[in-house]
Protein backbone atom coordinates (compact mmCIF):
# COMPACT_ATOMS: atom_id res chain seq x y z
CA UNK A 1 0.00 0.00 0.00
CA UNK A 2 1.27 3.79 -0.16
CA UNK A 3 1.12 5.82 3.13
CA UNK A 4 0.27 9.53 3.46
CA UNK A 5 1.05 11.23 6.21
CA UNK A 6 0.14 14.66 7.11
CA UNK A 7 1.05 16.93 10.17
CA UNK A 8 -1.17 19.02 11.58
CA UNK A 9 0.78 20.28 14.38
CA UNK A 10 4.43 20.04 15.62
CA UNK A 11 6.39 21.68 18.46
CA UNK A 12 9.35 19.31 18.88
CA UNK A 13 12.56 20.86 20.73
CA UNK A 14 15.81 19.82 19.56
CA UNK A 15 17.86 22.04 17.30
CA UNK A 16 19.23 21.79 13.50
CA UNK A 17 20.49 18.64 13.95
CA UNK A 18 17.64 17.41 15.60
CA UNK A 19 19.52 15.90 18.58
CA UNK A 20 17.65 16.24 21.42
CA UNK A 21 13.94 15.93 20.82
CA UNK A 22 12.83 14.20 17.48
CA UNK A 23 10.24 12.29 15.40
CA UNK A 24 11.85 9.69 12.32
CA UNK A 25 9.60 8.56 10.30
CA UNK A 26 11.08 5.17 8.14
CA UNK A 27 9.92 2.34 5.74
CA UNK A 28 12.25 0.32 5.61
CA UNK A 29 13.59 -1.74 2.67
CA UNK A 30 17.10 0.09 2.61
CA UNK A 31 14.77 4.08 2.45
CA UNK A 32 17.10 6.23 4.89
CA UNK A 33 14.73 7.31 7.39
CA UNK A 34 13.91 11.23 8.25
CA UNK A 35 14.10 13.39 11.28
CA UNK A 36 11.75 16.41 12.23
CA UNK A 37 12.09 18.36 15.26
CA UNK A 38 11.54 22.34 16.04
CA UNK A 39 8.20 24.49 15.09
CA UNK A 40 7.75 24.11 11.34
CA UNK A 41 5.46 21.42 10.23
CA UNK A 42 6.96 18.96 7.74
CA UNK A 43 4.63 18.72 4.02
CA UNK A 44 3.24 15.63 3.72
CA UNK A 45 5.02 11.92 3.58
CA UNK A 46 4.42 9.58 0.76
CA UNK A 47 6.04 6.10 0.97
CA UNK A 48 5.81 3.27 -2.01
CA UNK A 49 6.14 0.85 1.00
CA UNK A 50 3.17 -1.90 2.85
CA UNK A 51 4.93 -0.10 6.06
CA UNK A 52 5.60 2.90 7.83
CA UNK A 53 7.47 3.55 11.27
CA UNK A 54 7.08 6.88 13.38
CA UNK A 55 9.66 7.09 16.14
CA UNK A 56 9.83 9.61 18.72
CA UNK A 57 12.58 10.11 21.15
CA UNK A 58 13.20 12.96 23.80
CA UNK A 59 15.38 13.64 26.79
CA UNK A 60 15.11 14.55 30.07
CA UNK A 61 15.72 18.30 29.73
CA UNK A 62 13.18 21.13 28.01
CA UNK A 63 9.86 19.73 26.51
CA UNK A 64 7.50 21.14 23.85
CA UNK A 65 4.45 20.49 23.06
CA UNK A 66 4.78 17.42 21.26
CA UNK A 67 2.86 16.51 17.95
CA UNK A 68 -0.57 15.47 16.15
CA UNK A 69 -0.65 13.54 12.61
CA UNK A 70 -3.15 11.79 10.44
CA UNK A 71 -2.05 8.59 7.95
CA UNK A 72 -3.98 6.99 5.07
CA UNK A 73 -3.26 3.75 3.47
CA UNK A 74 -4.14 3.24 -0.46
CA UNK A 75 -3.49 1.05 -3.33
CA UNK A 76 -0.29 1.11 -5.07
CA UNK A 77 -0.98 2.27 -8.53
CA UNK A 78 -1.16 -1.05 -11.03
CA UNK A 79 2.34 0.06 -12.62
CA UNK A 80 3.93 -0.70 -9.54
CA UNK A 81 2.18 -4.44 -9.42
CA UNK A 82 4.06 -6.94 -10.42
CA UNK A 83 3.99 -7.76 -14.36
CA UNK A 84 4.09 -11.68 -14.79
CA UNK A 85 5.90 -14.42 -13.35
CA UNK A 86 7.13 -17.61 -14.76
CA UNK A 87 7.05 -20.61 -12.98
CA UNK A 88 8.87 -24.18 -14.49
CA UNK A 89 6.81 -27.06 -14.67
CA UNK A 90 8.31 -30.70 -14.14
CA UNK A 91 7.57 -34.10 -13.83
CA UNK A 92 5.99 -36.93 -15.94
CA UNK A 93 2.49 -35.67 -14.35
CA UNK A 94 1.24 -33.26 -11.82
CA UNK A 95 -1.42 -30.67 -11.43
CA UNK A 96 -1.66 -27.04 -10.72
CA UNK A 97 -4.84 -25.59 -7.95
CA UNK A 98 -5.28 -21.91 -7.55
CA UNK A 99 -5.15 -18.28 -8.45
CA UNK A 100 -1.77 -16.45 -9.35
CA UNK A 101 -1.23 -13.44 -7.54
CA UNK A 102 0.56 -11.96 -10.69
CA UNK A 103 -0.94 -9.90 -13.68
CA UNK A 104 0.07 -13.00 -16.31
CA UNK A 105 1.36 -15.91 -14.76
CA UNK A 106 3.45 -18.08 -17.44
CA UNK A 107 3.86 -21.94 -16.98
CA UNK A 108 5.60 -23.94 -19.10
CA UNK A 109 6.47 -27.25 -19.93
CA UNK A 110 9.53 -28.63 -21.79
CA UNK A 111 10.09 -32.10 -22.90
CA UNK A 112 12.89 -34.06 -25.09
CA UNK A 113 11.13 -34.03 -29.17
CA UNK A 114 9.78 -37.80 -28.41
CA UNK A 115 7.45 -37.30 -25.85
CA UNK A 116 3.78 -36.09 -26.05
CA UNK A 117 2.36 -34.01 -23.43
CA UNK A 118 -1.42 -34.36 -22.25
CA UNK A 119 -4.01 -32.30 -20.47
CA UNK A 120 -6.61 -31.13 -18.82
CA UNK A 121 -8.39 -27.71 -17.90
CA UNK A 122 -10.85 -26.43 -15.20
CA UNK A 123 -11.65 -22.58 -14.59
CA UNK A 124 -13.97 -20.33 -12.79
CA UNK A 125 -13.02 -17.55 -13.70
CA UNK A 126 -10.25 -15.37 -15.64
CA UNK A 127 -8.89 -16.33 -18.91
CA UNK A 128 -5.64 -18.59 -20.02
CA UNK A 129 -4.17 -19.07 -23.54
CA UNK A 130 -1.77 -22.23 -24.74
CA UNK A 131 0.94 -22.28 -26.67
CA UNK A 132 2.70 -25.27 -28.39
CA UNK A 133 5.96 -23.15 -30.13
CA UNK A 134 7.39 -19.77 -29.38
CA UNK A 135 4.95 -18.59 -31.60
CA UNK A 136 3.08 -15.74 -30.56
CA UNK A 137 -0.26 -16.36 -31.64
CA UNK A 138 -2.02 -19.25 -29.16
CA UNK A 139 -3.15 -22.27 -30.12
CA UNK A 140 -5.69 -22.08 -27.85
CA UNK A 141 -7.73 -19.62 -25.77
CA UNK A 142 -10.25 -20.48 -22.62
CA UNK A 143 -12.31 -17.75 -21.31
CA UNK A 144 -14.10 -18.02 -18.07
CA UNK A 145 -16.16 -21.31 -16.82
CA UNK A 146 -14.58 -23.80 -18.61
CA UNK A 147 -14.15 -27.98 -18.04
CA UNK A 148 -12.13 -29.70 -20.97
CA UNK A 149 -11.40 -33.27 -21.20
CA UNK A 150 -8.09 -34.99 -21.82
CA UNK A 151 -6.19 -32.65 -24.97
CA UNK A 152 -3.29 -34.00 -26.58
CA UNK A 153 -0.54 -30.54 -27.09
CA UNK A 154 0.64 -30.73 -30.81
CA UNK A 155 4.25 -30.90 -29.40
CA UNK A 156 6.74 -31.80 -26.53
CA UNK A 157 6.68 -27.63 -25.54
CA UNK A 158 3.30 -25.94 -23.42
CA UNK A 159 3.38 -22.77 -22.18
CA UNK A 160 0.20 -21.64 -20.70
CA UNK A 161 -0.36 -18.21 -19.74
CA UNK A 162 -3.47 -16.93 -17.44
CA UNK A 163 -4.39 -13.43 -15.78
CA UNK A 164 -4.72 -12.91 -12.24
CA UNK A 165 -7.48 -14.23 -10.49
CA UNK A 166 -8.17 -17.31 -12.62
CA UNK A 167 -9.47 -19.66 -9.92
CA UNK A 168 -7.55 -23.03 -12.05
CA UNK A 169 -7.42 -26.42 -11.70
CA UNK A 170 -4.94 -27.91 -14.43
CA UNK A 171 -3.30 -31.46 -15.13
CA UNK A 172 -0.87 -32.31 -17.07
CA UNK A 173 0.78 -35.88 -17.70
CA UNK A 174 3.46 -37.17 -20.85
CA UNK A 175 4.10 -40.32 -22.42
CA UNK A 176 7.77 -41.13 -23.79
CA UNK A 177 6.58 -42.15 -27.29
CA UNK A 178 10.01 -43.35 -28.13
CA UNK A 179 11.55 -47.08 -27.86
CA UNK A 180 12.14 -48.29 -25.09
CA UNK A 181 13.63 -51.95 -24.43
CA UNK A 182 15.42 -53.57 -27.41
CA UNK A 183 17.68 -57.01 -28.45
CA UNK A 184 21.97 -56.90 -26.86
CA UNK A 185 24.37 -59.30 -27.41
CA UNK A 186 26.54 -59.18 -24.43
CA UNK A 187 30.54 -58.88 -24.92
CA UNK A 188 33.51 -58.76 -22.96
CA UNK A 189 33.27 -55.10 -22.97
CA UNK A 190 31.09 -53.37 -20.60
CA UNK A 191 27.40 -52.02 -22.61
CA UNK A 192 25.03 -49.30 -21.02
CA UNK A 193 21.39 -49.71 -20.58
CA UNK A 194 19.05 -46.99 -19.28
CA UNK A 195 15.71 -47.38 -17.87
CA UNK A 196 14.79 -44.38 -20.34
CA UNK A 197 16.46 -42.29 -23.12
CA UNK A 198 15.87 -39.16 -20.86
CA UNK A 199 17.14 -40.45 -17.69
CA UNK A 200 19.77 -37.77 -16.58
CA UNK A 201 16.58 -35.24 -17.06
CA UNK A 202 12.71 -36.61 -16.36
CA UNK A 203 11.75 -39.60 -14.00
CA UNK A 204 10.44 -42.79 -16.09
CA UNK A 205 6.85 -42.29 -17.60
CA UNK A 206 4.11 -43.49 -15.68
CA UNK A 207 2.33 -47.06 -16.60
CA UNK A 208 4.35 -48.67 -19.10
CA UNK A 209 6.02 -51.80 -19.74
CA UNK A 210 9.84 -51.99 -21.40
CA UNK A 211 11.50 -55.61 -22.32
CA UNK A 212 15.42 -55.83 -22.44
CA UNK A 213 16.35 -59.09 -24.15
CA UNK A 214 20.54 -59.83 -22.95
CA UNK A 215 22.13 -62.83 -25.16
CA UNK A 216 25.70 -64.41 -25.48
CA UNK A 217 27.18 -67.53 -26.56
CA UNK A 218 26.11 -70.72 -24.80
CA UNK A 219 29.27 -71.33 -23.22
CA UNK A 220 29.23 -67.90 -21.19
CA UNK A 221 27.26 -66.00 -18.88
CA UNK A 222 26.35 -62.60 -18.30
CA UNK A 223 26.96 -59.90 -15.70
CA UNK A 224 25.33 -57.15 -14.72
CA UNK A 225 26.21 -54.41 -12.82
CA UNK A 226 23.82 -51.66 -11.76
CA UNK A 227 25.16 -48.24 -10.95
CA UNK A 228 21.82 -46.60 -9.91
CA UNK A 229 18.83 -47.89 -9.79
CA UNK A 230 15.10 -46.11 -7.98
CA UNK A 231 11.86 -47.36 -8.87
CA UNK A 232 10.22 -45.04 -7.07
CA UNK A 233 7.13 -45.97 -3.87
CA UNK A 234 8.93 -48.56 -1.73
CA UNK A 235 7.64 -49.51 1.38
CA UNK A 236 9.88 -50.41 4.27
CA UNK A 237 9.68 -54.24 5.16
CA UNK A 238 11.18 -57.17 6.77
CA UNK A 239 11.23 -59.43 3.43
CA UNK A 240 14.93 -60.32 3.29
CA UNK A 241 16.09 -59.72 -0.18
CA UNK A 242 17.51 -62.15 -2.29
CA UNK A 243 20.30 -60.95 -3.96
CA UNK A 244 23.26 -59.72 -2.07
CA UNK A 245 23.10 -57.54 0.82
CA UNK A 246 23.73 -54.68 -0.50
CA UNK A 247 21.78 -55.32 -3.94
CA UNK A 248 18.80 -55.12 -5.48
CA UNK A 249 15.54 -56.05 -2.67
CA UNK A 250 12.84 -58.26 -4.02
CA UNK A 251 9.27 -57.02 -4.31
CA UNK A 252 6.92 -59.19 -1.95
CA UNK A 253 3.64 -59.05 -1.32
CA UNK A 254 1.53 -59.35 1.86
CA UNK A 255 2.31 -57.58 5.29
CA UNK A 256 5.24 -57.09 6.85
CA UNK A 257 6.09 -58.04 10.45
CA UNK A 258 7.70 -55.70 13.00
CA UNK A 259 11.09 -57.04 13.66
CA UNK A 260 14.42 -55.31 14.99
CA UNK A 261 16.02 -54.67 11.60
CA UNK A 262 13.26 -53.52 9.82
CA UNK A 263 14.44 -50.72 8.04
CA UNK A 264 17.06 -52.83 6.00
CA UNK A 265 15.20 -54.17 3.40
CA UNK A 266 11.85 -52.23 1.07
CA UNK A 267 8.67 -53.75 -0.45
CA UNK A 268 8.26 -52.85 -4.00
CA UNK A 269 4.98 -50.57 -5.29
CA UNK A 270 3.32 -50.32 -8.63
CA UNK A 271 6.69 -50.11 -10.42
CA UNK A 272 9.21 -52.71 -10.34
CA UNK A 273 12.02 -54.33 -12.78
CA UNK A 274 11.67 -58.17 -13.06
CA UNK A 275 14.94 -60.27 -14.03
CA UNK A 276 14.56 -63.67 -15.93
CA UNK A 277 17.58 -65.80 -16.21
CA UNK A 278 17.13 -68.29 -18.94
CA UNK A 279 13.74 -70.03 -17.59
CA UNK A 280 14.07 -69.11 -14.08
CA UNK A 281 12.16 -65.68 -12.93
CA UNK A 282 14.97 -64.57 -10.03
CA UNK A 283 12.36 -62.22 -8.93
CA UNK A 284 10.68 -58.65 -9.15
CA UNK A 285 13.06 -56.08 -7.57
CA UNK A 286 12.87 -52.33 -6.71
CA UNK A 287 15.24 -49.99 -4.38
CA UNK A 288 18.99 -50.13 -4.65
CA UNK A 289 20.87 -48.93 -1.48
CA UNK A 290 24.55 -49.31 -3.61
CA UNK A 291 25.80 -50.67 -6.86
CA UNK A 292 24.44 -54.33 -7.22
CA UNK A 293 25.33 -56.85 -9.33
CA UNK A 294 23.69 -59.86 -10.79
CA UNK A 295 25.28 -63.01 -12.53
CA UNK A 296 23.88 -65.14 -14.90
CA UNK A 297 23.36 -68.82 -14.95
CA UNK A 298 22.42 -69.38 -18.49
CA UNK A 299 23.64 -67.68 -21.57
CA UNK A 300 20.14 -65.34 -21.71
CA UNK A 301 18.83 -62.98 -19.65
CA UNK A 302 15.82 -60.69 -19.96
CA UNK A 303 14.66 -57.40 -18.02
CA UNK A 304 11.41 -56.15 -17.92
CA UNK A 305 10.48 -53.25 -16.56
CA UNK A 306 6.76 -52.08 -15.72
CA UNK A 307 5.93 -48.72 -14.06
CA UNK A 308 2.65 -47.34 -12.25
CA UNK A 309 1.76 -43.80 -11.35
CA UNK A 310 5.19 -43.29 -10.09
CA UNK A 311 8.09 -44.76 -12.36
CA UNK A 312 10.76 -43.02 -9.93
CA UNK A 313 13.77 -41.77 -11.40
CA UNK A 314 14.84 -45.17 -13.49
CA UNK A 315 17.94 -46.92 -13.99
CA UNK A 316 21.37 -47.58 -15.69
CA UNK A 317 22.75 -50.80 -15.82
CA UNK A 318 26.00 -52.16 -17.83
CA UNK A 319 26.14 -55.48 -19.12
CA UNK A 320 29.28 -58.25 -19.89
CA UNK A 321 30.06 -61.55 -20.88
CA UNK A 322 32.10 -63.57 -18.47
CA UNK A 323 34.13 -66.40 -19.88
Amino acid sequence: AEYGKQWYQRRVRGGDTCTYDYVEVSSGGGVPSERFCGREIPSRITVNSSRLTVRFSSDASLHGRGFYATYTAVPLKAVERSKSCVIQLNGAEGSITGAGVCDVTTYILSLPAEFSIFYSYMATTGSSKMYYSGSSTPDITFEGHTTTGRIKAFSSYLRMDTTSGTALNFTWSTRDDGVCGGNYKAVRAPLSIYSHRSYNHTDLAPFQTCTWTIGTRKSAQIQLSFLSFDLGGADISDDEPQLKKRGLNRRKKGRSRKRKHRRRNAVCGESYLEIIDGRKKLGKFCQSKGVSVVKSESHNLKLVLVTGRTGGRGFHVKFSRLT
